[in-house]
Formats: structure tokens, C-alpha cells, sequence
């Protein structure tokens, strides 16, 4: 983990403003839904075209596999061939304007990135009650509950996901999107509340992933949640306890420290095979 450096930096198509939301028209973006999402600038309204309104003609749900605060996670088949896909499923009246210039963002996102480790866009339906986001069914289960599992990775283990990872957003990026949502504690920036952020915050976040994949352990903690975020606006951690990091290079810490920058323009990470 060290050498060839390859440094991130801030592009302004970041969809902070629903204004900057793309029109994506599917079928150019080669994949199987046919639909545009607009958004006006102004009213924030949502406008969906040639968006289907037959979702249960042509898919069955099956078990929850997932919620959150306005939508629904299922497994669902195809019935024309039996296939199992997800089916992200929206409750239209509980979503402002905001809410739903967000689901524009992301389903303009999924229509427009082809990567292997990016999860697919096959369908998507507007209905009077729900809207429904259907992609690829994925079993292999969240890295932190495989972390948990596993206490901790070996270094060259670490590698090959930090790798995928940073591949993956690398690719984002060059596309003009930033991911912003990790799911690890918040960049910096992000606890400005007054700070513009963009795709520098990634990989803050994939530095704070490495951190834990080598030791098991987070870079911040406190139970105080207010001498949690003071740490990571100084970026106050260290490499211990030393015998968590007695397995772990230089360069790997190299790495980690480039990435857990406090300022964004500082930060970057380093591949090498």
C-alpha cells in the first residue's frame, strides 16, 4: 500500500442543489429502464417521465430484507423468467420535495454507473401510492457485520477490499458523482455545518474503513458525542494499542494517515499492486 499517487479532487457537479441534477434519459445510459427524472429548480417538483405503472404485473415481492424511515427493502422475482431482484419500495406521500430530488439523484446515479462493484439498475416504476427502484439482488452481506465476524483483517486481505473500494470510487468520481455515504464516521467538513463538501469526503471515509479493517477497532471514539466530533475536527487518533498494529506496514499506515487528512485539499490515497 504505497507509491503511485493519485490524488482526489472537488469537481462542481455534486447535486448539493437539486438544480444540478441531471436529465438522464436511460436508454442512453445503456440499461433496462426507459425513463427521465427532471427536477425543477425552482419548485423542487419532480417530474417522471416514461416511468412504468405496472410493477405488480410484472414482479412478485417476496420477504423484507431491509427498511429504512420512508421505504421498504424487498426480494422480489421476475415472473417472466424467475429471476430475484430488489425492489427499493417508496412511499410517495411521505416525501417533501427534497426527499424526492434525493431518489431523483439516485436513480439518475444508478442508470448512469456500469461497474462490476456497483450495484445494477434493471427497473423502475411510478405508481399512485409507491415508487419502485428495482436493482440486482446482492447476498454477500455488509463488510462491517463481516469485520465483526472476523475481529480484524490481515493486511493483504485489508488490501484487496481497500482496493475495490477505492477503484470503485475512483470511478464514481471520474463519472462525476461522490458517494458521500459510507456508512463510517463523518468526514470533517461534514461537521461544518457551514462547509461545502464533495467527493474528498470518501475518502476520508475509506481511510477511516482501512483504519478498522487493520485493527478492529475505530481511529475515534467517545462516549461523548461532542468529544467524538472535537476529535475528528483535529483528526486526533494514533496507531494503538501497538500490539493491534504489530502485523501492520509502514506504508499501510502511510496510507491511512494521507486519507485521514483533516483538510480535504490535503487529502489523498496511494495504490500500488
Amino acid at each position: 500500500m504505497g507509491c503511485c499517487g493519485s490524488r482526489i479532487v472537488n469537481e462542481p457537479d455534486e447535486f448539493d442543489d437539486v438544480g444540478d441534477i441531471p436529465h438522464v434519459h436511460a436508454e442512453d445510459a445503456d440499461v433496462a429502464v426507459k425513463l427521465s427524472i427532471d427536477v425543477d429548480p425552482s419548485t423542487k417538483a419532480v417530474l417522471i417521465v416514461g416511468a412504468s405503472s405496472d410493477f405488480h404485473l410484472k414482479y412478485t415481492l417476496g420477504d423484507v430484507i431491509g427498511k429504512g424511515g420512508f421505504s421498504i427493502v424487498y426480494k422480489a422475482v421476475l415472473k417472466a423468467s424467475g429471476v430475484e431482484y430488489a425492489v427499493k419500495c417508496i412511499q410517495r406521500d411521505k416525501l417533501d420535495g427534497d426527499d424526492l430530488a434525493r431518489m431523483a439523484a439516485e436513480v439518475n446515479a444508478l442508470a448512469q454507473l456500469k461497474h462490476p462493484n456497483i450495484l445494477h439498475l434493471f427497473d423502475f416504476f411510478a405508481e399512485e401510492h409507491f415508487y419502485y427502484i428495482v436493482t440486482e439482488y446482492l447476498q454477500g452481506g455488509e463488510l462491517f457485520q463481516r469485520l465483526i465476524e472476523k475481529t480484524y483483517y490481515t493486511q493483504q486481505d485489508a488490501k484487496n477490499v481497500v482496493r475495490t473500494l477505492l477503484e470503485t470510487i475512483q470511478y464514481c468520481h471520474a463519472k462525476g458523482f461522490a458517494h458521500r455515504d459510507l456508512k463510517v464516521y463523518l468526514a470533517p467538513e461534514i461537521l461544518h455545518l457551514d462547509t461545502p463538501y464533495g467527493k474528498e469526503c470518501d475518502i476520508w471515509s475509506i481511510g477511516v474503513i482501512t483504519f478498522m479493517l487493520l485493527s478492529g477497532c475505530p481511529p475515534f471514539y467517545d462516549e461523548n458525542v461532542g468529544q467524538l466530533y472535537s476529535k475528528i475536527k483535529c483528526g486526533q487518533y494514533a496507531f494503538e494499542p501497538a500490539y493491534y498494529w504489530s502485523h501492520v506496514s509502514h506504508d499501510a499506515k502511510h496510507l491511512i494517515s494521507c486519507m485521514l487528512q483533516v483538510y480535504p485539499s490535503d487529502r489523498y490515497y496511494d495504490m500500488c499492486s
